[in-house]
């Protein structure tokens, strides 16, 4: 398999979990509370793992790849398993198991605040990077930019943001902003936290190189809510 080609099936495979049941839902504070967060940051011995949930199973995302989990039975817990890698967790703590190697004692990272917070403020994508350090967070309607020494640049949207959307485009009549989605894993060089997907971000005559990722819809993960009543 070619490196294109392989890198063509990571994204189709990250953008099928991520898009998945979005239909004419919208994401906002209100549809996000009272809903467990579907993306989950795990430290597992030295290696960072997130884990974007769906009601079929799981996106593991690592830093030598992307793969597909579906959900399994559980005594306890929530589980989910692909060819190769097997995920089990129960509230913070978990096991991974990797292309069937020894089990290895997973907890949420302090990453885990960070996107759970994102989520119940109505955040449907987020990114980041570094050299400089930057971050960039959308709702449906508004993006806003983070970055060293400046102020945050607040920015509306060209069109509403629907999870999947490859090419995000904002302004304010004075600057545009623009994202553009390619494959990934994107490994955070200072924190080794991986993301699904890759983004550059051009903004005036800056641009910007990073990862990111789309929060599933609101309702999605209800697999795992249901393995802790």
């Amino acid at each position: 398999m070619t490196y294109r080609r392989l890198l063509m099936i990571t994204m189709a495979l990250a953008m099928a979990v991520l898009t998945a049941g979005c239909g004419d839902k919208s994401t906002d504070e209100s549809a996000n509370n009272g809903n467990p967060p579907p993306v989950w940051a795990f430290t597992c011995g030295d290696e960072h793992v997130l884990a974007l949930l769906d009601d079929n199973g799981a996106l593991l995302v690592a830093a030598d790849g992307v793969r597909r989990l579906d959900h399994l039975e559980s005594a306890s817990g929530a589980l989910y398993a692909g060819p190769a890698d097997t995920l089990w967790n129960k509230g913070d703590e978990g096991k991974l198991t990797r292309a069937g190697g020894p089990a290895g004692d997973c907890r949420t990272s302090g990453r885990q605040r960070v996107l759970a917070d994102a989520w119940r403020s109505g955040v449907i994508f987020l990114a980041a990077g570094n050299e400089p350090s930057w971050n960039l967070r959308a709702t449906a309607d508004n993006l806003v930019l983070l970055t060293p020494g400046n102020p945050p640049l607040e920015l509306s949207l060209a069109s509403p943001l629907r999870p999947g959307t490859t090419h995000i485009v904002a302004g304010n009549g004075n600057i545009e902003l623009q994202v553009r989605l390619g494959p990934g894993p994107w490994l955070d060089t200072m924190s080794g936290e991986p993301f699904p997907l890759s983004a550059d971000v051009t903004v005036g005559e800056r641009h910007l190189h990073g990862g990111c990722l789309y929060f599933p819809p609101p309702g999605m993960g209800r697999i795992r809510a249901a393995t802790q009543e």
